[in-house]
């Protein structure tokens, strides 16, 4: 797909997204755009982000550039508001053209069972700084470890439990996008305890390399 944005013509995704990518990076933590960068960005966040209306709000004030709060090594780009209110603006062109109410709902019980995730690693490591990828046979670290679900897989576990509670509708489930909010959320909180709960009984896990998780995440429907 071809986009136009600010006058300069991009033929794919990679290198529209690419270029927003490098504005971004293109000065320090903390500074505001300006001039053709910020021109650039408000066009691209008009013609691609299916929230921008609720992104800007009461009208721009400014962007600027920041760390992103969930992960702390990345940056981000953040909306200041003429009313001073601020929010977190993602540029990813996957995440922000069409509503993903299953990536959300998916993202959302990854969170909610991330302590499971933490324990396990620190189980496995626990008497050994080592172990080996049971698909890759790579050496591993802590760091390195990728806790992977073997059988049933994650969208298995996921399926799973939506037929159990009989989920029909993952949107009154998943909440609405708020000011910084940076990651996808449950509204429920009594199926995000279910959740955690069934993980914890079902989940076989084991850990493996980024690039073996990786190639099974391609595979994945949900």
């Amino acid at each position: 797909m071809k986009y136009l944005v600010n006058n300069m013509l991009f033929k794919t995704d990679k290198e529209l997204q690419g270029f927003a990518k490098n504005i971004l990076y293109n000065s320090g933590v903390n500074s505001v755009l300006e001039g053709e960068d910020l021109k650039f960005m408000i066009e691209y966040f008009e013609k691609l982000h299916h929230e921008w209306i609720d992104k800007k709000g009461v009208g721009l004030l400014r962007i600027r550039r920041v760390m992103d709060k969930v992960y702390g090594k990345y940056r981000a780009f953040q909306i200041e508001r003429v009313d001073n209110s601020i929010t977190d603006i993602s540029y990813i062109i996957a995440n922000i053209k069409t509503p993903r109410v299953g990536k959300d709902f998916k993202q959302a019980l990854r969170w909610i069972i991330e302590p499971q995730i933490l324990d396990f690693k620190k189980s496995v490591f626990a008497h050994s700084n080592i172990v080996k990828c049971p698909i890759s046979d790579e050496i591993l670290r802590f760091e390195e470890c990728h806790a992977d679900h073997s059988n049933p897989t994650f969208d298995e576990i996921i399926m799973d439990f939506i037929k159990i509670n009989k989920l029909t509708d993952l949107s009154q489930i998943v909440s609405i996008s708020r000011d910084n909010q940076t990651k996808a959320e449950l509204s429920d909180a009594k199926i995000a305890n279910q959740f955690y709960e069934y993980h914890k009984s079902v989940a076989v896990l084991r850990c493996v390399s980024p690039n073996a998780n990786l190639t099974r995440k391609k595979r994945s429907n949900l």
